[in-house]
């Protein structure tokens, strides 16, 4: 089904619309972060300082998330989507008067961070709740379309509102100023989100049963409870265990990538000039073609998994990804990383989409809100965790052929641990039928 039959339903066409709005907004609002920590002349960016960064605003939703996950069975998700895009106005806020008053260095800039982690994590519940709604306005056999439209057009939104509006701080005198008044632009996005998803009922986005409100304590031993019972049900389904290993594997390569490509567009590459620049152009540019292959996976990943299954698809991403990261990037030419960034964001998106649909087919909608919440959690701490691991091996200059060639070996080795994993399954339930 192609992605005009699916924009003709309309509880599709206000989903799809509200997540894009809201992803558009999530990438003006890590510009201007990105700007404010990364590109600032003033700072001198390092690995120990650029990991503590991903930490900050990665790590502790990724604790907090499974818990939002009990709250996504529970609560109305058009409720939790709505009151997410009107919280994060007055976050955002205050995200850009403290960038004027207090910086991005020394101890007061501690509650910058914290009003920053407040909206991305807010953001990340808003994705996870998307995610969870997504069966309520598809049918099952087109949830592979749905999450390749859905899932891609909101990243690719992302991705080109943080590229203009690094272009436009590029163009912009380097202040704080024009971080905070790039920040305040992400809220009119988050309001156009919540107008859009007035217009469904309360009830039109699961989940399908809603326990009675009980008393606070009662409620909050009940969460502990279901959250446990959400991790049981995932364990029991090997399909998506072994799809989440293959994602975390995934995600924590591209924490050492993107720490790794961000130290080198600052330091490595800062005084390369022209078509392929460094600094935070030549950075804007990997993350459009990082974009560009997100849009070709959205493409490709709905008609390559309907001849070879969305198992051998991951696969083949994973060992993708590797040959071209460690073929090309030891290279350590702007070039050479640009066409990286396309491979590995076409690689990551088609990931992203099949593990997507294979836990919207296998996890009942009444546990589905903590497997997104969780899958979202993992989804983070890996991408953390990736850029800690390597944060006190990479030099500042960011060039280091030994964190390149390890991170293309664990593409390589995830792609075909997971390949013969789902080849072992097929192959036990084949015996086992006859």
């Amino acid at each position: 089904m192609t992605g005009a039959a699916l924009l003709q339903g309309a509880g599709f066409r206000r989903l799809f619309a509200a997540r894009v709005l809201s992803q558009l907004a999530d990438g003006v609002f890590q510009a201007s972060l990105a700007g404010a920590v990364f590109f600032n002349p003033e700072h001198v960016t390092d690995p120990r300082q650029a990991a503590a960064g991903f930490l900050v605003l990665y790590l502790p939703y990724s604790f907090v998330s499974p818990f939002a996950g009990v709250l996504l069975d529970r609560w109305r998700r058009q409720r939790s989507m709505l009151a997410c895009c009107l919280v994060r106005v007055p976050l955002v806020a205050l995200v850009a008067a403290l960038i004027v008053t207090v910086g991005t260095q020394g101890p007061r800039s501690a509650w910058l961070y914290v009003a920053a982690l407040a909206v991305l994590g807010i953001s990340r519940f808003f994705i996870a709740a998307a995610g969870a709604a997504l069966p309520h306005v598809v049918d099952e056999d087109r949830l592979v379309n749905a999450n390749a439209l859905a899932g891609t057009s909101g990243t690719v939104a992302a991705f080109v509102a943080g590229i203009l509006a690094l272009v436009v701080r590029g163009a912009l005198p380097a202040t704080e100023t024009t971080d905070a008044a790039l920040a305040l632009a992400s809220a009119a996005a988050y309001l156009l989100a919540a107008a859009v998803l007035l217009r469904f009922r309360a009830d039109a986005l699961g989940p399908d049963t809603q326990a009675a409100a009980t008393r606070w304590r009662t409620e909050s031993a009940r969460v502990v409870r279901e959250l446990a019972d959400g991790a049981r049900h995932v364990r029991a389904l090997p399909v998506a265990v072994r799809g989440l290993a293959a994602l975390t594997a995934y995600r924590l390569c591209m924490g050492s990538l993107t720490l790794d490509a961000v130290l080198l567009y600052r330091n490595e590459f800062a005084d390369i000039h022209g078509a392929l620049p460094g600094g935070q152009t030549g950075l804007a540019e990997m993350v459009g073609a990082s974009a560009l292959g997100i849009l070709v996976s959205a493409f490709l990943t709905p008609r390559v998994t309907g001849r070879i299954g969305k198992p051998a698809w991951v696969a083949l991403l994973l060992v993708t990804a590797g040959a071209v990261v460690g073929g090309l990037g030891p290279s350590y030419k702007p070039l050479a990383f640009l066409l990286a960034g396309l491979v590995v964001g076409a690689v990551g998106q088609g990931v992203k989409i099949c593990i997507d649909t294979l836990l919207q087919e296998v996890v009942a909608d009444e546990f589905r809100g903590r497997a997104f919440a969780f899958y979202d959690a993992l989804f983070n701490l890996a991408f953390a965790l990736g850029a800690v691991a390597v944060a006190f091996i990479l030099p500042t200059s960011g060039r280091s052929i030994v964190v390149l060639e390890v991170t293309a070996g664990v593409f390589v080795a995830a792609g075909l641990l997971y390949g013969r994993a789902e080849r072992s399954s097929v192959e036990r339930l084949g015996v086992e039928a006859r």
